[in-house]
């Protein structure tokens, strides 16, 4: 076994993102300096808007490299995670020396 050569990696990603918006607009005010800018004191054109939004991804993840003097004969990964796009990605490429 002294010209082979195994590497495994094994991992876990999770993550999650919460975003919240709030925005509001006045048009139209009696008076225009900046002090005195306020939502409830213009005229006309009033407009106001909120959105939010939550996700969570939770993935697992393996690779495995071959080698054979070294030099990669091949190399095997999978990942799996809870999107509804891609369910399971997985692969190998071979090598040849």
């Amino acid at each position: 076994m002294n010209h082979h050569s195994i590497q495994a990696l094994v991992g876990t990603e999770a993550l999650t993102h919460k975003r919240e918006t709030l925005k509001a607009s006045r048009n139209n005010f009696l008076v225009e300096e900046v002090d005195y800018r306020y939502l409830d004191a213009g005229e006309a054109s009033k407009d106001n808007a909120e959105n939010e939004y939550e996700y969570a991804l939770f993935s697992l993840f393996t690779r495995i490299n071959y080698q054979y003097q070294d030099n990669i004969i091949s190399v095997l990964f999978s990942e799996e995670t809870d999107l509804p796009v891609s369910d399971k990605i997985t692969g190998m490429v071979i090598f040849r020396a």
